[in-house]
């Protein structure tokens, strides 16, 4: 006795779609099956799914790319702005999409803006964070309780032109959240390298303050240090400061072998984790649950790091980085010689 856990196309055909089969040849090869019941869409051959994917993940990267240069010539803020409101564009275009290949450019373009977005929120997030609640506000408040909640949403909705008005409709809030927005500053670091003196040091003083109580001594410590580094950018950026670029990496052998070996680390964490949410369809059970199932398992170890990091001195970011790849190394090694024994 043996369990297919992935259906076979022509099975779900017959089974969801009679009327459709009737008028068609359905099989393995063509027939589009969308998930959670929201009925055919386009008619197009399944392996240009995984290849659609695909595309709206190189729009991704190129997002993130792009977006984090803007970032440092432009500030955070304005650039977070600016994709935030890309975002919902295309979202809200994309749900009118009369084909395919239609349907993959303009969710290209929606993953463009949301690379952009990520990449320049976590410095954001990050810089405008005091040090010692950087490691469990960054692990804590993440995207893995966005698993859960997009699942029940997506159950909610049901169908996907819903889902992405839905979305857009979320993405909105933080544009509606301008006129406080605007009060807020930039990162003190993006301020000193701008040779912003003036307001890197109301930004610096204005983050401490929520970790500590400062004294005006200790404020005006901090005015006068971050006044003295934005002094020296700008004897810096006077003197004609030199540019770097991805490259420079790769200039230092040992700033390039760091480089190299958390890229690989990365890849192959990334690998895993998108391998399977893209893949969930081939998980048995419903994908409402497995994505919360995923969700809840992702959050849960967020927690536990940052907890362990937080409260124990020895527990640095390096050890949990370690024991993290350990662990899955571990696990997949173990997976691979069932596979290759059974």
């Amino acid at each position: 006795f043996s369990l297919d856990r992935k259906p076979k196309v022509e099975d779900v055909c017959a089974k969801k779609y009679p009327d459709y089969v009737s008028t068609k040849a359905c099989n393995v090869t063509n027939c589009w099956v969308t998930t959670n019941q929201s009925g055919k869409v386009f008619d197009i051959s399944i392996e240009y799914i995984k290849l659609g994917t695909t595309v709206q993940n190189i729009g991704l990267m190129i997002g993130a790319i792009v977006a984090g240069n803007l970032a440092d010539v432009f500030g955070r803020k304005k650039i977070l702005l600016s994709f935030t409101a890309g975002l919902i564009i295309f979202l809200v275009a994309t749900s009118f999409s009369p084909s395919f290949v239609v349907f993959t450019i303009l969710r290209f373009f929606d993953m463009l803006f949301t690379g952009g977005k990520h990449c320049v929120c976590n410095p954001y997030f990050m810089e405008n964070l005091p040090d010692r609640h950087r490691m469990w506000v960054a692990t804590v408040v993440t995207y893995s309780p966005n698993y859960i909640t997009l699942a029940g949403i997506a159950y909610i909705c049901k169908k996907w032109k819903v889902l992405l008005w839905a979305s857009a409709s979320i993405t909105v809030l933080p544009l509606i959240m301008i006129p406080q927005v605007l009060f807020l500053m930039d990162t003190p670091r993006w301020l000193i390298k701008k040779g912003k003196g003036e307001e890197a040091s109301k930004a610096a003083i204005y983050i401490q303050k929520w970790d500590v109580k400062l004294t005006p001594e200790k404020e005006k410590q901090i005015d006068t240090v971050v006044r003295e580094a934005a002094k020296e950018e700008l004897i810096k950026m006077g003197k004609g400061k030199k540019n770097y670029y991805f490259y420079h990496l790769f200039s230092d052998w040992k700033l390039g072998s760091y480089a190299i070996v958390f890229a690989t680390s990365l890849f192959s964490t990334s690998f895993i984790s998108y391998g399977i949410a893209y893949n969930m369809d081939a998980l048995a059970g419903t994908v409402y649950v497995n994505v919360i199932i995923l969700g809840a398992t992702r959050w849960a170890i967020n927690i536990s790091a940052a907890a362990l990091e937080f409260s124990i001195q020895k527990v640095g970011r390096r050890l949990l980085h370690l024991v993290a790849v350990g662990f899955i190394a571990v696990i997949m090694a173990i997976i691979f010689v069932i596979y290759i024994f059974t």
